[in-house]
């Protein structure tokens, strides 16, 4: 089995060789909504290669994304200096973005838009953010993705109620959608 799928879910297409892979409904089970030996990602297989540039692209996507979403719902208001342009910091830094691009792929699996599933994923996005901030200050960090952390730029006690305010703005996402 690939995956985890039983073997009967994964098949090469006729002529094709070891670098492109399809998947295919086999024998249909009980229950199984597709007819036996539907393709299911359309007529042709994707190489490794191609399947790779494409997660990677629209993982360069969500994170653009998710950084704009993000720094919108952080306020542009006081006290900045101290607290709003700490909280920013974070979210402007580009990441992997796995966890809302995982939201976001959820959703369409189960027939939902991107719209559906875009505050959830911008609101999970911001906690990992915020815990991001409280890991740096456990662990003594000095740096994250290529930047200084906010407790050896700015304190821990700064670094702190920036992290808690980004846990607090995340759940007022969550709470509008």
């Amino acid at each position: 089995p690939m995956h985890g799928y039983p073997s009967r879910w994964w098949s090469r297409p006729p002529g094709a060789g070891t670098d492109r892979m399809t998947a295919t409904v086999g024998d249909a089970a009980p229950g199984d909504d597709a007819p036996a030996g539907r393709r299911v990602n359309g007529d042709h297989g994707v190489a490794p290669a191609d399947a790779t540039r494409l997660v990677e692209q629209r993982l360069r996507e969500v994170g653009r994304e998710m950084r704009r979403r993000m720094l919108a719902e952080v306020p542009d208001a006081e006290p900045h200096d101290h607290l709003y342009r700490l909280v920013r910091s974070y979210p402007s830094r580009p990441g992997k973005a796995i966890r809302p691009a995982l939201c976001l792929a959820t959703c369409r699996a189960f027939g939902g838009t991107d719209d559906l599933a875009l505050g959830p994923a911008v609101a999970i996005e911001m906690l990992h953010n915020a815990f991001l901030v409280h890991d740096d200050v456990a662990d003594g960090s000095e740096r994250r993705r290529g930047w200084p952390t906010l407790p050896a730029e700015y304190g821990r006690g700064l670094a702190l109620n920036a992290g808690d305010a980004l846990a607090i703005l995340a759940n007022q996402v969550v709470r509008r959608h």
